[in-house]
């Protein structure tokens, strides 16, 4: 025969268990919502500068579209001020401002087990013309894409002012001046 107080106690018991599943179930519910807050609040204040150190400073491969819809795949070898210094994994470097970045995309390490880190350098005070003008090697072959026309200009490296590149044109030997916000792109070229 049953006691009254043993089916007290075991529907006490039952009773407990199911708050304590259901408190725990908040608990789980509780921390998802934090969790989902705390990445939504990363994602609000992330910037796309901070995006492209942080990429740089690792060393991630990613896939840069620039301001002519190409994509192509490498590493930010260097983030300036206003500008990245990009590597492709075929070797061919590229220095472009930040404003003709179309787009970025980390490449993740199951898309490609060959891509290893490869960190880079932030000069977050150094631009774009400081960089061509103390790293770029006097009569080196330049090609510089316009970031709103579908041209491009090439010549031999001569100097930089302070908002404009200076080539000599390849034909004529004239002096041409390119203004820096109108560059998409500066390829390094190699002599073959």
């Amino acid at each position: 025969m049953k006691n009254e107080g043993d089916d007290k106690e075991t529907t006490s018991q039952v009773e407990m268990e199911r708050l304590n599943t259901e408190l725990e179930s908040h608990h789980r519910l509780f921390e998802q919502v934090n969790a989902a807050k705390e990445r939504n609040l990363a994602l609000d204040t992330l910037t796309f500068d901070q995006l492209i150190s942080d990429l740089c400073r690792v060393g991630q491969a990613v896939r840069v579209t620039d301001h002519r819809s190409n994509t192509t795949a490498g590493h930010i070898s260097i983030s300036g001020k206003d500008f990245i210094k990009y590597t492709t994994l075929d070797g061919l470097e590229s220095i472009l401002p930040k404003v003709a970045l179309l787009a970025i995309s980390p490449i993740l390490k199951d898309q490609s087990n060959s891509l290893q880190p490869s960190p880079g350098l932030l000069r977050p005070k150094l631009s774009m013309v400081a960089f061509l003008d103390s790293n770029v090697r006097r009569d080196s072959i330049l090609k510089i894409e316009s970031r709103y026309q579908n041209t491009t200009v090439q010549g031999r490296f001569l100097g930089s002012g302070a908002d404009l590149v200076l080539i000599s044109h390849p034909n004529t030997k004239e002096p041409t001046f390119i203004p820096i916000p109108h560059i998409g792109s500066v390829k390094l070229m190699t002599l073959d």
